[in-house]
């Protein structure tokens, strides 16, 4: 049977200026929804096995390696209220408590924040122990630095400003730094070999930028870098960030190798400045890293 080739239907001028107008109004629209709404809200987990000699690995060569130290990364909270997003981390914790929650800074941004932070906490699980740093909003938002330490203290945990713990977790010992930040505060890279050689080595630090001012000497002490500030450029159409704030440095999201420790840039979990994400979805960081 022979086929007769269909033929296309014929579309009017005006037609084609209609469906162009409605699209034209239609598609901001939608790109708004999911800048406002959607985006902000959408909590994605990264999870990843590290090792000192090798650098990130999959999760499950981690577990399979044995015991190890379970961290989760939470950044960039800019916390105004406990709302959708801030759900989902606490059922998110709740449900795998890990040995320590790193908030590695830019937790409030404002002085009402500092409340609502602490509510946070404390429906944070019990068993992990809260360590954070500041950021440059910390700092911005008027909070006195020794009342937001009182709010980690309240929960067991520690706000570090250049300084160095060593911690007991799942997979042994593992020296904490923390630096103050490397806009607005004062950071004394000098804290992280204070406790060197001790134990693994991770430094917090808030402006991954910190990364390419560290001396030779304080990186070849550093086992991991965790650091955030960036928001993956928070407005990253098609995942190109359009800017990132003064202190990132090269750096905008995921695993940095070579030229230094390794570290790793989180998307972070809120906004900043303008309430919106585009093309990058907040993030929860889960590591596994073997200490022995």
């Amino acid at each position: 049977m022979q086929h007769t080739p269909s033929r296309s239907p014929r579309i009017s001028r005006r037609a084609v200026l209609r469906a162009t107008a409605a699209a034209g109004v239609g598609l901001p629209t939608v790109a708004a929804t999911d800048a406002l709404v959607i985006t902000p809200s959408w909590l994605s987990r990264s999870t990843f096995g590290f090792s000192a000699d090798g650098g990130p690995t999959s999760a499950a060569d981690a577990k399979a390696s044995g015991p190890a130290a379970r961290l989760l990364q939470l950044s960039d909270l800019h916390m105004k209220r406990i709302g959708r997003l801030e759900e989902q981390l606490l059922d998110a914790m709740n449900a795998s408590p890990p040995d320590l929650l790193l908030f590695t800074g830019d937790a409030i941004d404002t002085a009402g924040g500092i409340d609502v932070f602490a509510e946070f906490l404390a429906a944070c699980p019990q068993r992990s122990m809260p360590i954070g740093i500041l950021g440059n909003w910390e700092y911005r938002s008027g909070v006195a630095v020794d009342r937001i330490a009182r709010v980690y203290e309240q929960q067991g945990g520690r706000l570090l400003v250049n300084e160095a713990i060593e911690v007991e977790t799942s997979g042994g010992p593992l020296v904490v730094t923390g630096l103050d930040d490397f806009v607005e505060g004062r950071p004394d890279v000098a804290a992280a070999t204070r406790l060197a050689g001790k134990a693994a080595q991770l430094l917090l630090a808030h402006c991954p930028g910190q990364r390419d001012q560290l001396e030779p000497a304080v990186s070849q002490g550093v086992d991991l870098i965790l650091s955030g500030h960036t928001h993956g450029g928070q407005i990253a159409p098609f995942g190109i960030a359009l800017v990132t704030p003064g202190g990132s440095g090269r750096y905008i999201r995921g695993w940095y190798q070579g030229e230094g420790p390794p570290m790793y840039v989180s998307r972070g979990l809120g906004t900043s400045t303008l309430p919106i994400r585009l093309g990058v979805t907040p993030e929860l960081v889960a590591i596994r890293w073997p200490l022995t």
